[in-house]
């Protein structure tokens, strides 16, 4: 699937994952993540990639899981232990979707994203991110620090979300991991894509 583009009056603006390449912090973790792999023979470019096409698959699978379409094959044996981990943690809490792959801008800061899941659950009208990432990284907390900036900006009548939860999908185990952001944390995270937000308009004003 190819990346999400966003516009506004036919200009095209960043999303949130291209602003937070800004946020320097996992650069050496990375880096050095790729060195060794290579040294390993693996190319960590063919790792990333199908790490990525895994993602996309395992969102699209849940889209369709809460839609009413139970998938009945699988692109790899990882898509399928995170679709496990999923219905694991769905029997748990039974939520309703809203929507899903839900993309929207900000006119008033000019950015994009995508809002993987919404939904209704006991704790009202709420945001979930999933992931399935080896585990939870700080930029995460920003990027649904942004989504939920879109959606107050976006649809203020239906009210900000109860709960804004980053949802770990493991593909290994086939457990799952989740993190409800607090109030304090999302008004932290918000501040910091800001910041992301202008040093991205710095760096293409200096081009």
């Amino acid at each position: 699937m190819p990346p999400n583009r966003y516009y506004i009056d036919k200009k095209r603006v960043p999303g949130v994952t291209t602003v937070l390449k800004q946020w320097g912090s996992s650069s050496e973790t990375l880096f050095n993540w790729g060195v060794d792999l290579a040294l390993s023979g693996t190319d960590p470019r063919k790792v990333r990639d199908r790490a990525a096409k895994i993602g996309t698959t395992v969102h699209l699978l849940l889209g369709s899981y809460l839609s009413g379409s139970i998938p009945k094959r699988f692109t790899s044996k990882e898509a399928r232990t995170a679709y496990g981990a999923w219905k694991k943690w769905y029997t748990l809490n039974r939520v309703q979707m809203f929507c899903s792959e839900q993309s929207i801008v900000s006119t008033q800061f000019r950015f994009g994203g995508t809002l993987d899941l919404v939904v209704y659950s006991g704790l009202g009208l709420g945001l979930i991110d999933i992931k399935t990432s080896s585990q939870l990284y700080d930029t995460h907390r920003v990027q649904v620090s942004a989504y939920n900036h879109l959606w107050k900006e976006n649809f203020p009548d239906r009210g900000p979300f109860e709960s804004v939860l980053l949802l770990r999908l493991d593909k290994e185990s086939g457990d799952f991991e989740e993190e409800y952001l607090t109030t304090k944390t999302l008004e932290y995270g918000w501040e910091a894509f800001l910041a992301c937000l202008k040093l991205y308009q710095l760096q293409k004003d200096l081009k």
